[in-house]
């Protein structure tokens, strides 16, 4: 999307973006904080990207922020927070050390590498020196984190809770608001192009005024003035009216308050903008359960939201919901677009369910599980209309074997996508298996002679070291994404153009046909593989039952126990990942994963 700023240091996401986080770092230097803790408290929990402050620092190269901040403060003399833009001590320091972050492998975090893997440390400012990284313990933090609305999530932590971090998160947070309210107009006439660049330019979830609204402008504000804030004009302004809020909506249209007229104004539409929260208003729901609804998108494209909140995870309601899609748009529509406005995209299928019928030794319904997973792509492959994928953030395990099964993927630049199955003792039993081998021999011309076993070989390390892309450019190398999907430049503008993708597909669409000839390696192909995995394990590089769920794996993409001549159907791969999926809810070390991950948000190498 376009911001709207005028010609002043830094524009807007930079001059605001850089004085909180240096607000951050000059209340680090007080002493009392760790920078994990800092990561920890300016990361997701109020909707801001996870690398927070500190990685972000390491990313971006503190060098170049150093420059930015030197810049800040040579030209805003007339700026009362100028001295915030001054680098502490510590920074200066480590500057002359060359710990300028990932660039040159070590800033506030460093990676080790050693004989467990990889180990991340992390800096003591104090010492310079690196130890190990710790864990944050915080009443306050474990409190909020189960608070799936942003908004709540962020009210509740900066204005109820009351130890070290949420002090030190509702101070920075209160300067920050009050910094950027007093900077209009000189920055922006508006405060819709401030959270849009706030949003669009430093990811946050929600923009500075948005925030505000959360907290309650009239409560956030005997807060500052009760702390000791002095509250500026424009504040006041807001104050004297009757809605006491930036934003607020009248018969379906949101509109924001303009500070140069003292009304509100409606917020323009922007071009290219398909907004799922407003046709939901508008009643274009086609069918709709608690996880998942599909929506009207207009000329003819039928959309497919998952809103299982907080990583839209799998369930039999989403499944449904993906069923009565395709029998739908086969009816009466042109197109599907599977998409959401959630902070992930789809982070798997639902573990806790998985966990709860493996205990209960229900193998015939998770059996029917898998074949109901596997079968939805598949409808989804086959469909008589084309379907586009729309992904973003956290695409994984199930998440990602939906977009597997799409005609065409349309996807955001921030995209971390991978079957992942492997780290909770599993194998992908979606059709994950069968569409990546797709992926790799679809490229391969007819009547040409090739060695499956390199293919397979590359496709078992993807899937067996459980890969996960670091971008969507990153997961065009992987072949997660083909070389002909496409990436959009701006989150606000993806649903629109992925249903524009799809419109312009269902043009003489014709559904492939079922693989009916797919040729393995099989039985010498997995013979070499279990080697592999023995020459890992008898090195330490995995475990003994990461071997069991490896081989499992291989047995999967070789084939079975057939040969390359022989060949296969496309049936018959869903059947070993199924019979594989099924064997591995039987193991006790299965079940000890999928417990870890879900009490510890970690994999568990037993």
């Amino acid at each position: 999307g376009i911001v709207f700023a005028k010609d002043t240091p830094n524009f807007i996401a930079n001059r605001i973006g850089v004085y909180g986080k240096m607000l951050v770092i000059h209340e680090f230097t007080k002493g009392g904080y760790t920078i994990e803790e800092i990561d920890k408290a300016f990361g997701p929990i109020i909707g801001r990207p996870k690398s927070a402050v500190f990685r972000t620092a390491d990313i971006v190269g503190l060098d170049t922020t150093a420059n930015v901040v030197k810049y800040l403060y040579s030209v805003l003399e007339n700026d009362p927070e100028r001295e915030v833009f001054q680098l502490p001590e510590f920074y200066t320091k480590m500057l002359e050390k060359g710990l300028l972050g990932q660039k040159v492998k070590q800033g506030f975090y460093k990676v080790e590498k050693t004989k467990e893997g990889k180990k991340i440390l992390a800096l003591d400012l104090e010492t310079l020196e690196y130890r190990e990284k710790q864990e944050v313990k915080s009443e306050s933090l474990d409190r909020v984190k189960g608070i799936t609305d942003l908004k709540e999530r962020i009210r509740t932590f900066i204005l109820q809770e009351n130890d070290k971090l949420a002090q030190l998160v509702r101070r920075v947070t209160f300067k920050t608001l009050l910094y950027t309210i007093s900077l209009i107009p000189e920055i922006s006439d508006d405060i819709v192009n401030i959270d849009r660049a706030m949003k669009w330019g430093y990811n946050w979830e929600i923009g500075v005024f948005e925030t505000w609204d959360a907290l309650g402008v009239e409560e956030s504000a005997k807060r500052m003035e009760e702390e000791g804030f002095t509250l500026p004009e424009n504040l006041k302004k807001l104050l004297a009216t009757q809605e006491k809020r930036f934003y607020i909506e009248e018969e379906g249209k949101k509109k924001y308050f303009d500070f140069l007229t003292g009304s509100y104004k409606d917020i323009p539409e922007e071009e290219g903008h398909l907004s799922l929260l407003k046709l939901h208003k508008k009643n274009k729901v086609v069918y709709h359960n608690p996880s998942a609804s599909l929506l009207d998108l207009g000329d003819g494209a039928l959309g497919v939201e998952f809103h299982t909140q907080p990583i839209n995870a799998i369930d039999d309601d989403i499944m449904d919901a993906m069923y009565r899609a395709a029998d739908l748009a086969e009816k009466n529509f042109k197109a599907i677009v599977i998409g959401n406005e959630g902070s992930q995209f789809c982070a798997g299928a639902n573990l806790m369910l998985i966990m709860m019928n493996i205990q209960a030794k229900n193998w015939e319904l998770i059996g029917k599980m898998v074949d109901r997973f596997q079968g939805v792509n598949q409808r989804m492959r086959y469909c008589s209309v084309p379907v586009v994928a729309a992904p973003f953030g956290m695409t994984l395990g199930g998440g990602c074997e939906v977009c597997l099964g799409a005609d065409h993927i349309h996807s955001r630049m921030e995209l971390y996508i991978g079957l992942v199955e492997v780290g909770v003792g599993l194998i992908p039993a979606g059709a994950g298996c069968l569409n990546m081998l797709k992926r790799y021999l679809f490229h391969i011309p007819p009547e040409t002679s090739y060695d499956p076993s390199a293919i397979v070989r590359h496709i078992f390390e993807i899937i067996g070291k459980a890969t996960v892309s670091s971008s969507a450019k990153d997961a065009k190398r992987l072949m997660f994404l083909r070389p002909s999907d496409t990436i959009s430049a701006s989150p606000e503008r993806q649903v629109y153009e992925a249903k524009k993708i799809a419109l312009a597909l269902a043009d003489n669409y014709i559904p492939e046909d079922p693989w009916e000839e797919i040729h393995l390696p099989g039985e010498s192909g997995l013979a070499a593989l279990k080697y592999g995995l023995k020459l890992w394990k008898d090195t330490g590089v995995i475990t003994e039952y990461d071997a069991v769920v490896g081989e499992k794996l291989a047995h999967i993409l070789c084939g079975g126990t057939t040969n390359f001549r022989t060949p296969l159907h496309e049936n018959y791969i869903l059947e070993l990942e199924k019979e594989a999926f099924l064997s591995l809810c039987g193991e006790e070390r299965t079940l000890a994963r999928i417990q870890h991950m879900l009490m510890h948000k970690k994999p568990l190498r037993n």
